[in-house]
């Protein structure tokens, strides 16, 4: 059975009563129970205000956020949102590679001159989980098995001098740490970290994202 869910928050929240999805009766509740364990880590550490419409996040702590979130043989993985990315400082012995995510519709954000030593791939596709034909005047497109190959590919062939990997998605919490949470199972590392709040990984990107890099 689909339905459409709007979700509401708190009164600290902002607007995320109106931002709808699509989804299952069982990924409802999963994801009605990681809001509110997320709410639940919001008030032990201080206000977090979320604007799920734009998709957009206001950071808490912004030096916190933008830290790896793991590294391996030299490697680290970084996840983070349109406006942390503007932040984000790398000298050039520091070659990164960067996969950069949109909404369907949205604009690519540039990459700053702050990083001067990168590799790109940017990908335009929705934060749902199954293709929606029409919603508030616009249809949704859903990630696909062929955007997941052209990732894999380009994690996996990724230059010998790369340093960095960042994740970057509009608000650095869901199709990002989904990214982010693959590339750390492909790498060796644990990726439940991504499973843990603030983030709320996209299953079918994390799932696709496993099956292309495994070669599946």
């Amino acid at each position: 059975m689909l339905f459409t869910v709007n979700w509401s928050w708190s009164e600290n929240v902002k607007s995320l009563g109106k931002h709808s999805v699509v989804t299952s009766e069982e990924d409802t509740v999963n994801r009605i129970y990681s809001l509110l364990k997320a709410e639940q880590k919001r008030l032990q550490i201080g206000e977090l205000y979320f604007n799920a419409y734009q998709d957009d996040a206001v950071e808490l702590d912004i030096e916190h956020e933008l830290k790896p979130t793991y590294q391996n043989n030299a490697i680290e993985i970084v996840v983070c949102s349109r406006e942390q990315l503007a932040k984000l400082r790398y000298p050039k012995s520091n070659p990164v590679l960067i996969v950069s995510i949109t909404d369907a519709i949205a604009k690519f954000p540039p990459i700053p001159s702050t990083i001067p030593q990168y590799t790109l791939r940017r990908l335009a596709f929705d934060d749902i989980e199954a293709n929606i034909d029409w919603f508030n005047d616009r249809k949704y497109t859903a990630f696909t098995p062929k955007l997941a190959e052209t990732v894999a590919t380009f994690i996996i062939n990724r230059p010998i001098n790369i340093k960095t990997i960042i994740f970057q998605c509009e608000a650095g919490i869901s199709r990002s740490a989904a990214m982010a949470a693959a590339t750390a199972r492909y790498l060796g590392l644990d990726d439940m970290k991504y499973f843990k709040t603030p983030y709320l990984p996209n299953r079918l990107v994390y799932q696709l994202m496993v099956e292309q890099l495994r070669g599946e």
